[in-house]
């Protein structure tokens, strides 16, 4: 949930309240850093005099392939699971609703680890899965960064030694 304690290293424990989002497709996690720029034009150069930044966006688009209460409640962005009689039931959250999550991508390449971690951000694309026999029923996630007065919308840790080469 927002507002979860972070990871400061690579080797912090994740806090209790990170859940396993499960298997996701062999595409795995597709990250996108986008900006929007503006041209200031002058009257005497043909090429902009500057650019301006004036909107970021950064996403991470992935496939989770299992459905079970935590899955479908990140995915359909607030919605909330109780328990029936004979099984459960998933609830619609409300419409105006959006469900704030913090986010950490884990991964290894041999002894290498590596962290993407998200303060803040929101499922933002449309789940749209198609539920037929030929094909598994996806539940497709586009989730966007949210800003907060930290100014640290996302970061990265690991503890791969070619990351001293930058330092």
């Amino acid at each position: 949930p927002d507002g979860t304690a972070l990871p400061d290293d690579i080797d912090d424990a994740l806090d209790a309240a990170f859940v396993d989002l499960g298997y996701l497709s062999e595409d795995g996690v597709k990250v996108k850093d986008a900006k929007t720029i503006s041209d200031v034009k002058v009257w005497q150069l043909f090429y902009a005099a500057r650019k301006l930044v004036t909107e970021r966006d950064f996403t991470l688009n992935f496939v989770l392939r299992q459905w079970s209460g935590h899955q479908t409640e990140f995915a359909f962005g607030g919605a909330t699971v109780e328990s029936t009689t004979n099984g459960f039931k998933l609830s619609a959250p409300p419409a105006e609703t959006l469900d704030i999550r913090t986010l950490v991508v884990t991964w290894q390449d041999g002894d290498k680890s590596y962290r993407l971690v998200v303060p803040r951000g929101i499922v933002s694309d449309d789940v749209e899965t198609a539920l037929v026999r030929s094909a598994a029923a996806d539940l497709p996630i586009g989730f966007s960064v949210l800003g907060d007065d930290t100014g640290e919308p996302w970061y990265f840790l690991t503890d791969d030694p070619t990351f001293a080469e930058a330092t």
